[in-house]
Formats: C-alpha cells, sequence, structure tokens
C-alpha cells in the first residue's frame, strides 16, 4: 500500500533544520574599525533618513551649535571632541563636533585628516560660510581642519560620503581647551583618549558581512527539500513487495 503518512526521518530532521534557521535576520551595514596605537575597536554607525547637514541640525534649538542629538546622535560634552560617523541619505559621513554649549570655556584644535581608497567632500561646517574651519585638497583626499569655540557654541564639521575600502587617518597637531576625544558608536560604547600633539588614531571600512539568506527563500528551500525527501520516500515504498491478500 502507499504510505500516506507524515515524511519519513530525514524529512523530519530537514524541517528542523529549515524551523532554526527560517528567522536568520539579513546582515546589517559594515561597521567600522577604530585604530589608535596597538588598540582596535568596532564602531558601529548612526542610522538616519536625513540628509547629513539636516541630522547635525545646527542652531536649533541651540544657536550656532550642534544639535544632532535631537535626532539620535551623540550629546556634546564640555571639553571633548566628539568623532562619530552617520549612515544619512546622502551617504556614510565622518561627524566632528567640538565642546558643549554654554560651558563657559572655548577653545581651538588644529587636525589634518588623510582619506586613502575614496575621495569626499565637505557636507557641512560649523559655522555656516567660515571657509577657514575645513578646507579640502582638489583630489578629495586631504582635509585640514582649524576649529575654535567660545564659551556659547559648538564648532565641528561633516566629511563624506565615505564609500567601499576606505580609510581615514587623524593627526592632532594641536589646541586647547579640549582635554580628550571621545569616538562615539551607535551600539552605546564609547572610546575614549586623552588629546596630544600628534597623536593619531584612523577610521577604516570592514569587510563586508557575509550575506544570510532571506528568511523567504530558507521557508522555499526548506520546502523543497521536504517535497524531494517525500517523493522519494514513495518511489521506494512503492518498489517494496507487496504484501499478500488472504
Amino acid at each position: 500500500m502507499r504510505h500516506r503518512g507524515f515524511p519519513s526521518r530525514v524529512a523530519k530532521a530537514l524541517v528542523g533544520t529549515v524551523l532554526a534557521v527560517g528567522f536568520v535576520a539579513s546582515a546589517s551595514a559594515s561597521p567600522i574599525a577604530l585604530t589608535e596605537e596597538i588598540f582596535t575597536w568596532t564602531i558601529e554607525p548612526f542610522d538616519t533618513s536625513l540628509t547629513a547637514a539636516d541630522y547635525y541640525s545646527y542652531g536649533n534649538p541651540q544657536a550656532f551649535s550642534y544639535n544632532g542629538d535631537v535626532n539620535g546622535g551623540p550629546s556634546t560634552l564640555s571639553d571633548v571632541g566628539l568623532v562619530f560617523l552617520v549612515n544619512a541619505s546622502d551617504g556614510l559621513s565622518l561627524f566632528v563636533v567640538y565642546d558643549q554649549p554654554d560651558d563657559f570655556t572655548g577653545g581651538s584644535s588644529a587636525i589634518d585628516w588623510t582619506l586613502t581608497g575614496d575621495t569626499a567632500a565637505v557636507l557641512f561646517v560649523d559655522d555656516p560660510g567660515d571657509s577657514h574651519t575645513l578646507t579640502v585638497n582638489s583630489g578629495g583626499t586631504q582635509f585640514s581642519a582649524s576649529a575654535s569655540w567660545s564659551d556659547c557654541c559648538t564648532d565641528g564639521y561633516v566629511i563624506g560620503s565615505l564609500d567601499g575600502s576606505w580609510s581615514m587617518a587623524a593627526s592632532f597637531l594641536g589646541g586647547q581647551g579640549l582635554n580628550r576625544w571621545n569616538v562615539v558608536s551607535s551600539d552605546g560604547t564609547v572610546v575614549s583618549f586623552p588629546v596630544q600633539s600628534l597623536r593619531s588614531f584612523q577610521l577604516s571600512a570592514m569587510a563586508e558581512p557575509t550575506s544570510v539568506p532571506e528568511p523567504a527563500t530558507l521557508v522555499l528551500m526548506g520546502g523543497g527539500l521536504l517535497l524531494l525527501a517525500y517523493r522519494r520516500r514513495g518511489t521506494i515504498s512503492g518498489m517494496l513487495p507487496k504484501r499478500p491478500t488472504s
């Protein structure tokens, strides 16, 4: 007689495998490697549907300052230079923000950025129209930033977009009123190190993650394996000798 029950134990095992992997999420965007001296950390970018300039949110609500925290970005800190990356609608961008508004301290900072593996442009400068804050060479690979801020406000800039296998090296040339760098990750990680002349660090794109099949694809694959196992079971059953009837 033809076997009409549930497929064989092999097929049952396949069902378990499909259900176990059917809910694996697709891989997310590549994280960023931060290297400082001999240490390396993983930095996750912030995500937004805004442009990089709109995410910076200059002047609103705090006048003449960065307000990106209202869009989910990190909050400013007194005498601290923030470095973070944002996946914006116009691409992955590097944000640098100095100091905290109304903290009764001002300061200055000079830093050079060298980009390899890609070219980029200045997407935003705090304060807009201040051409001396950040300059870039004609090739879009060398950025010289001379920032200054008073006790009322922040200073900062945005560089982007960063695509492909890029690497951005920073070299701090000098300044005052700045105690440390905080490199901030969207997962809450903060890497902090002191500000010292000629101290450097590097941000680099990490290798693309291995792609994971979508859940729908896995279910279809599992269904095909089930059908194949069931049909093979039916074929084998049909080849067995029939029991004599009385």
